[in-house]
Formats: structure tokens, C-alpha cells, sequence
């Protein structure tokens, strides 16, 4: 995993999911395609074929279950999910946490198998450091697996 910044920060622009991806496989923020350029779902394809141009595949994006409100008006998920291992990519997950940045809205960081964030790709760093299992703030984390005949 090499830690790779996004280069756009602006609510509903951003392309931490980009930086993200670019981070777990290693790759330059050029050689990943910005998806939020794609409107609705089409971002969602344009990710499949990223993918597999690469030996990957999505087969899910688990979500933790319970949730409760907390006083500010937040959502915190109760019940921490499991992050198995072996569904990892060489020990780290491509999770999705609340922006700490703007509001209303998600942001993408790599996270280890016990929920650290070991990279927050916007460059105030906010959620870097932090367990989101342990404070509940994980919405859900990317499965992406080697294709079959993928060495």
C-alpha cells in the first residue's frame, strides 16, 4: 500500500475514492480514473472495468448493521462488522467513514484488518490514525479479490 492524496477536496467532487484505490494497488492517482465524473450508478461500472483491466473484481461492499443516533444527530453503528483477512488486499480494506470535512456526505480512507485508518487520502488527515470500528464510524468496506487465473 502506498499512500496516495487526492487531488480534488470539494463536497461532492472529491476524489478520495480515487486516491484510495490508487493506494491499496500501488498505482499513480493518473492511472486511476476519477469516478466521480460519472453521474448516478455509471461511476459504478466505469470501477467494475477498472477492476478487471487490473485482475480484480468487487464482490461487495459489507455494511455494519446496527446503528443508533447519537445526541449530535449522527448515525454510530453498535455492532462492529468483522474484517477478515482474507478478504483483504495484502492486509488493508478500502473503507467508507462520514467526511469529517463536509457534511452530509461520505469519504473513502484505506483502513488495516482491525479497523485503523492507516491512510486518510485528504491532505487535513482527519480521520488518519483513528479505529473506526472502535468509535463506530465505519459505513462499509470494499471486498475486491483477484479474478479467477489472477496469479
Amino acid at each position: 500500500m502506498t499512500p496516495v492524496n487526492q487531488e480534488i477536496v470539494d463536497h461532492g467532487k472529491g476524489d478520495c475514492q480515487r486516491a484510495a484505490i490508487a493506494s491499496l494497488f500501488d498505482l499513480d492517482i493518473d492511472q486511476v480514473p476519477n469516478f466521480r465524473k460519472y453521474p448516478d450508478k455509471g461511476w459504478f461500472n466505469v470501477l467494475w472495468h477498472f477492476l478487471h483491466g487490473i485482475g480484480y473484481e468487487y464482490l461487495g461492499c459489507p455494511s455494519t448493521p446496527s446503528k443508533a443516533k447519537r445526541p449530535d444527530g449522527t448515525w454510530v453503528y453498535t455492532r462492529a462488522p468483522e474484517l477478515d483477512p482474507a478478504d483483504s488486499i495484502n492486509g488493508y480494506f478500502y473503507g467508507v467513514v462520514p467526511s469529517k470535512t463536509f457534511k452530509d456526505t461520505t469519504h473513502a480512507v484505506v483502513i488495516d484488518c482491525n479497523g485503523l485508518v492507516v491512510h486518510d487520502p485528504n491532505p487535513n488527515k482527519r480521520w488518519q490514525g483513528m479505529n473506526v470500528l472502535e468509535s463506530g464510524d465505519l459505513r462499509c468496506w470494499y471486498i475486491l479479490k483477484p479474478l479467477e487465473g489472477t496469479p
